[in-house]
């Protein structure tokens, strides 16, 4: 069956014993997942968007129900490896597949505030996505990221356009210099935009947005926040006019800035 998808689950990740609602345009079903020595599901994350299923059709008192036996929601590739390094203030991410059936290719995603964010695009090396022969896959993140840990994970494209997602991978950036601020995104803002902050070491700190005369109209931020570690701020930006602001950092006698436009 092509086309599925899971009707809002409870969690993120398969758990024994317990019934999960999937459907497609026409019809929905019941899709049961046994214990651990029936499936290999348990602890695996739930898809999101569509999958194929390939499995087992049982019956129970309620009806027909989808029984996987075998991971029918993994990867249509075997991955030997998933791994992210960090260089400089940025990071490259490596993947080998030991083989592909049907494999488009794969998105990249970063973990934000909001929720998961596609970098790009990786396609398969593989002409018409399927190989018995392992394939090599490398992709460099071309941004700058904030001091904390960053999250990773592959979204694999079927030929069909139906997708699973893999487990995710982390990297720690450290800061560069004394003081972090990240530009505001999204820059313009009409109701809210998100950034975030770090110093270098543990000494108390301000983040603030200022108007062109140089009056302080949103405090973000006071306190002493550990050393090194990245923090992320929202401005509600819904009722500032419309112009040019500025957040300002201050820190241990430094100081940095990022402008930010509201526009209505």
């Amino acid at each position: 069956m092509t086309g599925l998808s899971f009707r809002d689950p409870e969690e993120s990740s398969f758990i024994k014993n317990k019934t999960y609602t999937v459907e497609d345009a026409a019809t929905s079903l019941a899709y049961r997942v046994e214990g651990g020595n029936q499936t290999e599901l348990i602890g695996k994350s739930i898809p999101i968007g569509t999958f194929t299923y390939t499995g087992v059709v049982g019956e129970s008192n309620s009806g027909y129900q989808l029984v996987p036996v075998r991971a029918s929601t993994a990867l249509p590739v075997t991955l030997t490896g998933f791994t992210a390094v960090r260089n400089g203030s940025s990071a490259v991410l490596t993947w080998r597949t030991a083989s592909e059936t049907n494999n488009a290719g794969f998105r990249v995603q970063h973990e934000q505030t909001a929720g998961w964010e596609a970098l790009g695009f990786v396609p398969s090396t593989v002409d018409d996505g399927t190989t018995g022969e392992a394939q090599s896959y490398r992709f460099v993140v071309d941004r700058r990221l904030g001091p904390g840990t960053h999250r990773f994970r592959l979204e694999q494209v079927d030929l069909d356009r139906s997708t699973t997602l893999s487990d995710t991978v982390q990297v720690e950036v450290g800061m560069e210099g004394a003081l972090h601020l990240s530009a505001p995104a999204p820059n313009p803002s009409s109701e809210r935009a998100t950034l975030s902050f770090a110093v270098q070491e543990g000494t108390k700190a301000d983040v603030a947005v200022y108007d062109v005369l140089g009056q302080r109209v949103r405090t973000l931020y006071e306190g002493r926040p550990p050393r090194e570690e990245g923090r992320r701020l929202t401005v509600e930006t819904g009722d500032l006019p419309s112009g040019v602001y500025v957040v300002r950092l201050q820190a241990g006698g430094r100081t940095q800035t990022q402008r930010l436009t509201v526009v209505r």
